[in-house]
């Protein structure tokens, strides 16, 4: 299939009233950019050693960029979304080269914004809801390795916390004190991880900091 068609299935997957509703409870979609993400997508970039990474929620017609680097857009049509099917099969997607990839090679970002790289991973809560997508993305292809898998899971792992924190506040179980406690914790985070040293020590890092700071929580 062509990654510019839309199935009616799809975009009633993504158009899920409930899905949108918490997108749009929790500040995640049409909203402004926010530190703790850019922060993120920002390492992310750095460690993997590409042009562009983003947050990017996929509600029925378009892709948000909660927080994106490198690019000077917040959002795209479905046409130009790789990341409508990391949410829709719920699992990374890894593109060495998009122009030559059997579904991505004709998607509108590979023409208008030279996408040819990409590594997301899926941006799901507890609840099974899948929101998103967090990924990397550049203008050459790439070889992506098993280390820059295992620190851009890693990574995503800790997005996925704030956003179910983020829930917890706006159902009144935690605070909003608590929310920017942990923003501080993240900011912490990204500040200790060395970033000149090789990938293997920095997935190391990553891991051993992300526990210490946040335990083994897992959102699925």
């Amino acid at each position: 299939m062509s990654s510019l068609n839309v199935s009616p299935e799809m975009r009633k997957m993504l158009s899920e009233k409930d899905r949108m509703m918490v997108l749009r409870d929790l500040a995640l979609i049409d909203a402004e950019e926010e530190p703790v993400f850019n922060r993120l997508t920002r390492l992310a970039s750095k460690i993997v050693g590409t042009l562009m990474s983003m947050l990017s929620m996929v509600g029925g017609d378009y892709q948000f960029f909660k927080s994106a680097y490198g690019v000077d857009y917040n959002s795209t049509p479905l046409s130009h979304a790789f990341c409508k099917h990391v949410v829709v099969d719920d699992a990374p997607l890894v593109v060495d080269d998009a122009r030559v990839h059997p579904v991505l090679f004709d998607n509108g970002s590979v023409k208008d914004h030279n996408v040819a790289g990409y590594l997301g991973f899926p941006v799901k809560m507890a609840n099974g809801k899948t929101l998103g997508s967090f990924c990397v993305v550049d203008n050459q292809p790439h070889q992506w390795t098993e280390l820059d898998f295992e620190i851009m899971r890693e990574l995503t792992e800790i997005v996925k916390y704030e956003i179910e924190v983020r829930a917890l506040v706006h159902a009144g179980s935690m605070t909003q004190a608590q929310l920017d406690a942990l923003h501080g914790e993240i900011f912490t985070f990204a500040d200790r991880i060395s970033t000149d040293q090789p990938k293997e020590a920095i997935a190391k890092q990553i891991r051993a900091e992300r526990l210490a700071l946040f335990g083994e929580w897992q959102s699925g």
